[in-house]
């Protein structure tokens, strides 16, 4: 629940300069409007009229979204929106006027914000039309569909969301102006927090133009700074999901957003996750401590009040240091043979909230390795950075040249390499009992290491043979001991 009252004089400001886009005013009581929007009512004084007035509490609100800038001048198509309405049996396309005001603010309606022009427009319109719908029933906005989405069809709904968007960067920007116009001055709380909570899904997949990355990261900056002052209370949306926390989610949502500042590089290669990623990441933002889905560095940054003399992430010392207490080296299929479910996502949920004391007595030596595994995976930038991993396939089975290539990763990259090499040779050291020699080892790390992504069939199977050769050639010759 959202809590009531007027939380600060800024508040009370904010809300007397800009009016509600849909306020108690427009019902005709305060109990009607509370249940006919979702919202919870604040009361504050209109200083301007000298009367008592009534708003709804809102999420983010930037009463400037898209009316500032070039942006909005380029690429947004304020004035017309199409709107589909029955007319008999037939589906007619009519023309809605759309208020400036209303570009920054929720609406009811789904309509889409890009212009679309050119030879491709029809299609480019129809493909937005079905991301702003999409957006709209994950939110549980859209009429004629389910009031709640649960859990579960949220996920499917994002993932077809992810997969619709994904191959269009006007379609990926549609994605992001129409989530941050839902959530802003949204008048239901559920609402708006399920927008933030897709905000925060989307922004690990792919992110907004060069031209719109200002405008977003601004958005949640100011949304950031705002509940730093004037916190809202967790907001319920769901029995089988945790409550969400707008300033857990918009914070996670700025860190993510970094890998995609146009002076960051070339923009990362956009995958849409598999179904189980994503359920992970609906409530990744509710573990700030986590050590899951970030860069190197970022891991190091979060860690550095804790423990501030480690020179890798604490996770990777804490899960080697699980696997060989619970008897790994003398496990047949370490780090082939996967844990039950369960037990990953209890040993999962405890790293998570950042705690590192783990109770080994009866854990399997296949549940931290294969978290271990997983970590690797999921980190935000491949262990193996991408130009290594052109010039490491380039090496071909050359020794020398191979081990030279590698020493040439960044040093926590390659702290953190070394780690884990030292790990796999005392696995193979006991290859009669654990059935893993160098390129078996090579075979199940090389995906999460080198992270690789090929549209072609044919690539993909190349590339597979030949980062696993790599990478077990260097297990065997990679002289830790100069590193």
């Amino acid at each position: 629940t959202v809590s009531a009252g007027v939380q600060s004089p800024h508040d009370q400001d904010l809300y007397v300069e800009q009016p509600s886009y849909m306020e108690v005013s427009d019902f005709r009581s305060r109990s009607k409007a509370k249940a006919t929007l979702g919202g919870t009512l604040r009361t504050f004084t209109d200083r301007k009229r000298g009367s008592t007035q009534d708003a709804l509490v809102f999420v983010p609100y930037d009463a400037t979204l898209f009316t500032q800038g070039t942006f909005a001048e380029r690429h947004l198509d304020p004035r017309k929106r199409r709107k589909f309405k029955f007319v008999g049996k037939a589906v007619e396309a009519a023309e809605k006027v759309v208020p400036q005001e209303q570009w920054n603010a929720y609406t009811p309606e789904g309509v889409t914000m890009m212009k679309y022009e050119g030879l491709e427009s029809a299609e480019l319109a129809k493909g937005g039309d079905e991301i702003v719908r999409l957006i709209m029933v994950y939110m549980g906005d859209k009429r004629g569909e389910k009031a709640k989405v649960s859990k579960e069809d949220s996920i499917q709904i994002a993932f077809k969301l992810l997969n619709k968007a994904h191959s269009k960067q006007i379609w990926r920007d549609e994605v992001y102006c129409t989530m941050c116009r839902q959530t802003n001055r949204n008048p239901n709380p559920r609402s708006a927090a399920l927008g933030l909570e897709l905000l925060a899904l989307v922004s690990n997949v792919f992110g907004p133009s060069p031209d719109l990355f200002p405008i977003v990261a601004e958005y949640c900056a100011k949304a950031v700074e705002r509940e730093e002052r004037s916190p809202t209370e967790d907001i319920d949306v769901d029995a089988d999901r945790p409550p969400i926390s707008v300033l857990l989610f918009v914070r996670y949502c700025m860190r993510k957003l970094r890998k995609y500042q146009p002076s960051s590089g070339p923009p990362p290669a956009i995958e849409v996750p598999a179904l189980a990623i994503l359920r992970r990441l609906q409530t990744a933002p509710n573990f700030p401590n986590s050590p899951f889905g970030f860069s190197l560095q970022e891991i190091m940054d979060a860690q550095s009040t804790s423990h501030p003399t480690a020179d890798i992430p604490v996770v990777v010392k804490v899960l080697v240091s699980a696997i060989i207490d619970t008897g790994g080296l003398e496990a047949e299929g370490l780090f082939r043979i996967s844990a039950s479910s369960s037990q990953q996502d209890q040993l999962r949920r405890v790293l998570e909230e950042g705690s590192y004391q783990l109770d080994t007595r009866s854990m399997s030596p296949h549940t931290p390795a294969s978290i271990l595994k997983n970590w690797v995976g999921e980190l935000e930038e491949p262990l193996v950075s991408r130009d290594i991993y052109t010039r490491l396939l380039g090496a071909g089975k050359d020794v020398d040249k191979l081990v030279s290539i590698a020493q040439d990763l960044p040093p926590l990259n390659l702290r953190v390499f070394c780690t884990l090499l030292g790990l796999w040779r005392r696995t193979i050291e006991n290859i009669s009992v654990t059935k893993m020699g160098a390129s078996n080892l090579a075979l199940v790390w090389s995906p999460g290491l080198f992270q690789a992504t090929h549209a072609d069939p044919e690539m993909i199977i190349k590339a597979s043979k030949l980062e696993s050769e790599a990478l077990a050639l260097l297990i065997e010759h990679f002289p830790i001991a100069d590193t």
